[in-house]
């Protein structure tokens, strides 16, 4: 359904003139309300504090559910008129308010059901009702893949005895199933509190941020800043990408909002197809581990952890940073490889065209201060909000009337849609996993295969993180792999934010890398390019992401606020892990200055990783071999040569 305020504000006015209000524009109506509201209970209840988890929690779950229903049909697919499908759902919502009313009505008391053992079977089934609406609403909003991998994890749990070796468990009715689930913080309503009483309202921040005409200040500025210089597209894309996906949360929503207007200018400057595709993907996975807002998983993460959110987002900072440092080196080598220009004069914005929406920048500082300051992550997100709506109207151009603001309210209603899901069955997930203890046992199991090498250890974890987050949104694959690999790492002594970070690494990196690579995907589409060859080039430019995990794990420094360090040693650290990334990338992209030859190359790599590598004497072995190189490319007096590196 085409569901805004203009065009149902139309569609009312020829109805009344011609008498005829069809259902259909009752429904969208209905569905539009019903999104605001959702977004406005989220803005009153951080106004006035109401945190009871169920409370909150059960409602945003309810308005979401709902607006899960009425705009997506039994197909999985948008909504386009009531069909005569319309009578399931309605009884859908009938049971999910009732599971909803249940939890409400119990109030306080509702887990003290499953302490006591005072639950009534009535409770269990509307209990039962509510995890088979999400694994419904899941498949619909989300795809097949999430909803059949959690369902597999609940017949685990009844049918558990039947499993053979680490995986055997007495197993648990189908009623104990859902008391773990129903009645306790460590189930269904586990992961999915996060979204009620923080992510939303950073949702909205962003959508209101983008309807306020921050989109077209971000590419302005991208172009401004870059456009000119070799593969400016390109480079235009990494900035876009990574300020629309720090705030969206989703690389594959920011792959098709940025990249709509990115591919095709990387294209029309001289990239191929599918390098253009596998840039905007590569760029559009990083903006979930790039402060300040890293999209949901952050607030997941600072939760689980029990630390604050702005320590997380420090904890980010250096990775990131290098991660897109690198992204960026690779394509400036690539686009001089190829010779191919930036965008011409006349195709620039402006100064000017870039100061008349700057102002749109002060909300973004005002969120990102009140997390410095110390506010919590609720105030933050309020700032951000009233911000906006005070700040955007100083200028004509980027002023929201009453009809921009109820779009952008139900717009991040709509978003959260497929968020909330994920947060929801990843909570089914995990309830699971401490049921039945499988977690544990596979722990163990994964411990005796490193034979207490921390290497081995790191591989397999990143192994199981890659294969869990396929085709899965970041947040499960994150919690889901955190439930079966941390316990492993943190036994081997690693740092507990360590092994948070490289699991959400990873969790991210499965957006991009083969067989199932949504976000690869998404990219290919819209350049109209061959998937597996955008798939491996996207890999061929992260590589860095598959790298960094291991640097923070081994020199922990990088991550700033993990471990108790000097500021002089993480500066050191940064510097020479800088200028290692620069000589590997430019060793994988085997150009500099020049085309490189094997040896070249080698040397590249080897002192790339060296620098990389923990250690002062290591950084020194790592610069000698640089500047012995940067020396002979300077001094050798061969011409340069231009070739094509990421076909």
């Amino acid at each position: 359904m085409d569901i805004n305020v203009t065009s149902i504000w139309e569609e009312l006015k020829r109805a009344v003139e011609d008498r005829l209000i069809s259902l259909d524009l009752v429904l969208k109506a209905f569905t539009l309300m019903w999104g605001v509201a959702a977004s406005i209970f989220q803005i009153y209840i951080a106004l006035f504090g109401i945190y009871d988890p169920f409370f909150v929690v059960p409602i945003h779950m309810m308005f979401i559910g709902i607006l899960g229903f009425l705009l997506f049909d039994i197909k999985g697919k948008q909504r386009k008129r009531i069909g005569r499908t319309f009578i399931i759902d309605l009884i859908l919502v009938a049971f999910l308010l009732a599971a909803i009313i249940n939890v409400l009505w119990n109030g306080t008391d509702f887990q003290w059901k499953y302490i006591w053992g005072t639950a009534t079977m009535f409770d269990k089934i509307l209990g039962l009702i509510l995890i088979i609406i999400v694994l419904e609403l899941t498949r619909r909003c989300i795809g097949w893949a999430l909803a059949i991998f959690a369902a597999i994890f609940v017949l685990y749990d009844i049918y558990g005895m039947y499993f053979p070796s680490v995986f055997r468990h007495k197993g648990f009715s189908i009623f104990e199933l859902v008391e773990h689930q129903y009645f306790t913080t460590h189930g269904l309503w586990s992961v999915v509190s996060v979204m009620a009483m923080y992510i939303m309202l950073f949702i909205i921040f962003g959508s209101l941020i983008y309807r306020s005409n921050g989109g077209l200040f971000i590419q302005r500025f991208g172009n401004w800043i870059l456009g000119s210089s070799p593969g400016g597209p390109a480079k235009v894309s990494i900035v876009t990408s990574s300020m629309f996906a720090t705030i969206s949360g989703s690389s594959v929503a920011n792959v098709v909002t940025t990249g709509s207007f990115t591919i095709p200018m990387m294209k029309k400057v001289g990239f191929p197809p599918h390098v253009a595709g596998a840039i905007e993907a590569s760029a559009s996975t990083g903006g979930q581990l790039m402060p300040p807002i890293m999209g949901a998983v952050a607030f997941v993460m600072a939760d689980i952890l029990g630390i604050p959110y702005f320590r997380v987002c420090l904890v980010a900072l250096a990775p990131s940073v290098l991660y897109y440092w690198s992204l960026f080196i690779m394509i400036d080598l690539d686009a001089r490889a190829r010779n191919i220009q930036g965008l011409a004069k006349g195709e620039l914005p402006s100064l000017r065209d870039v100061m008349e929406l700057s102002h749109l920048m002060i909300p973004i500082l005002l969120l990102t201060g009140a997390l410095v300051a110390g506010f919590s992550a609720v105030m933050a997100g309020l700032v951000g909000i009233f911000s906006t709506l005070v700040i955007s109207s100083f200028r004509k151009i980027t002023r929201m009337n009453l009809k921009t603001i109820i779009d952008g309210l139900f717009a991040a209603s709509k978003t959260a849609i497929v968020a909330s899901m994920a947060c929801a069955v990843a909570g089914v997930v995990v309830g699971v996993v401490h049921q039945s203890g499988i977690g544990l046992r596979i722990s163990a199991s994964l411990l005796s295969l490193t034979h207490g090498y921390t290497f081995i250890g790191l591989i397999l974890v990143a192994i199981i993180s890659l294969i869990l987050g396929m085709g899965m949104p970041t947040v499960p694959a994150y919690v889901i792999t955190l439930a079966i690999g941390a316990g492993v790492l943190t036994k081997l002594g690693i740092n507990l934010i360590a092994v948070h970070m490289f699991i959400l690494y990873f969790a991210v990196l499965s957006c991009i890398t083969p067989p199932i690579m949504i976000t690869s995907y998404a990219a290919a589409s819209l350049a109209e390019a061959d998937v597996w060859k955008v798939g491996f080039s996207a890999v061929k430019l992260a590589y860095i992401k598959y790298i960094i995990p291991f640097i923070f794990v081994y020199n922990p420094i990088l991550l700033i606020a993990a471990v108790p360090t000097k500021l002089s040693e993480f500066i050191w650290a940064f510097l020479t892990a800088l200028v290692g990334t620069f000589a590997l990338s430019a060793g994988v992209i085997n150009y500099f200055f020049k085309s490189t030859n094997i040896i070249e190359r080698t040397l590249l790599i080897f002192s790339g990783l060296i620098l990389l590598a923990p250690g002062r004497s290591l950084d020194l072995i790592g610069a000698i071999i640089f500047s012995f190189y940067i020396m002979f490319i300077l001094y050798s007096g061969r011409r340069f040569k231009r070739d094509n590196r990421l076909s």
